[in-house]
């Protein structure tokens, strides 16, 4: 059996790494989602960001990811992952500059370094709630007061998500059903009660992929690099349009939050007064 440690481990996340390298085709369904994701950053994330913080390097390690996108609106990006090999492949593959292999639940830079976080999907790999408050509590102290957080989870209010949650992960891993941990996480109103207690201001709430997750990954796997491509990233795409229901809560695998650290000290908000060095501590 998996433990809690070795799940949560450097070690483990450099073999589902090395697992994800070239054997898995679902190129298909990480431009799905990579499309999806620039929509949202492009409606949230306006140029002249600043300093940037991307809190794992899982999908730029394998394909674009948002990383060329975020180079375009901030002035320094830094990118982190717990593993050691998804950082080298992700710097590699987008020539990042600034890169190391961390844990956000215990962040190695300055109060004050960053002026956006974007975290998609990091935080619902942990086993405790506990662990995800620790998170969103390290990175409100790495913004910079007034910075801002794009947070996105699974989305708990999701019938099959909530199904899945209540199943051991060695059943979901056995099945098939997931490739990897997956973890704890969060309705929407319990992640914006999380986040006012961590000391940020809720300033937006989106929804994403309301096409079911599973079976988008399986298709995608079969109809590859073939003719019927274009036609199933329409339909992907389409599905999106449930966004715009009362319903989207139920239907999307994702929330999304846009999130502000709150001003505690206004002479702290200057660009070139907060910004403490990005040195480990």
């Amino acid at each position: 059996m998996l433990t809690k440690a070795r799940r949560e481990s450097g070690h483990y996340w450099d073999n589902v790494s090395q697992e994800w390298g070239p054997t898995v085709g679902d190129d298909l369904w990480r431009e799905h989602c990579d499309g999806l994701h620039e929509t949202l950053l492009n409606g949230w994330v306006t140029p002249g960001a600043g300093r940037l913080l991307k809190t794992d390097l899982f999908d730029e390690s394998l394909a674009k990811g948002v990383l060329p996108q975020l180079s375009q609106v901030g002035n320094h990006l830094f990118g982190i992952d717990l593993s050691y090999r998804t950082v080298l492949r992700a710097t590699a593959h987008h020539e990042l500059r600034n890169s190391c292999s961390c844990d956000v639940r215990r962040l190695p830079f300055a109060a004050d370094s960053f002026d956006l976080v974007i975290s998609n999907s990091t935080l619902d790999h942990f086993e405790s709630r506990a662990e995800i408050d620790q998170s969103l509590r390290e990175i409100e102290r790495v913004l910079a007061p007034g910075g801002e957080l794009v947070l996105t989870l699974d989305n708990l209010s999701n019938p099959v998500i909530k199904l899945r949650h209540k199943l051991p992960f060695e059943w979901l891993e056995r099945l098939s059903i997931v490739p990897y941990f997956v973890g704890e996480t969060l309705n929407v109103d319990e992640a914006k009660a999380m986040l006012r207690s961590a000391g940020f201001e809720i300033l937006d709430v989106s929804t994403l992929m309301h096409f079911p997750r599973v079976i988008s990954i399986f298709v995608s796997r079969y109809v590859g690099k073939s003719r019927f491509r274009g036609v199933m990233l329409r339909m992907l795409d389409a599905f999106e349009r449930l966004g715009r229901w009362r319903t989207r809560f139920v239907t999307a695998h994702y929330f999304a939050i846009r999130a502000r650290k709150e001003r505690t000290d206004l002479k702290s908000t200057g660009h070139g007064q907060h910004a403490e060095s990005l040195a480990p501590r």
